[in-house]
């Protein structure tokens, strides 16, 4: 609907917004209190420790979902509210189930 595209336009501008403050009140802080011979590394070593972060945290996503949807993996997102939750399967789990269903005895 137009509201939900309306708010994640947004969302987005307000993600973007706060990521962008976020470097200019620290390249204003150094600019500040850092002397200016070493304001090159200064930066270097804000822009090394923010992307290191977002590496982490985006390798993280994988380990709090495991943690949130208690070792679960579902098509979509962890659904441990829903009622059909027990029943829900990823579809990697339907391709192997298919594959091992129809291998024959034996090998």
């Amino acid at each position: 609907t137009k509201g939900i595209a309306s708010l994640v336009w947004f969302s987005a501008f307000l993600a973007f917004f706060g990521n962008g403050f976020n470097y200019a009140v620290t390249s204003q802080y150094i600019d500040k209190f850092v002397p200016r011979k070493h304001n090159l590394a200064a930066y270097s070593v804000w822009m090394f420790v923010g992307y290191c972060g977002a590496i982490a945290g985006a390798v993280l996503v994988t380990f709090v979902r495991g943690w949130i949807c208690g070792g679960h993996a579902y098509e979509y997102q962890c659904l441990s509210h829903h009622p059909h939750a027990a029943t829900a399967v990823s579809p990697s789990h339907k391709i192997v189930a298919n594959i091992t269903s129809n291998m024959p005895i034996g090998g």
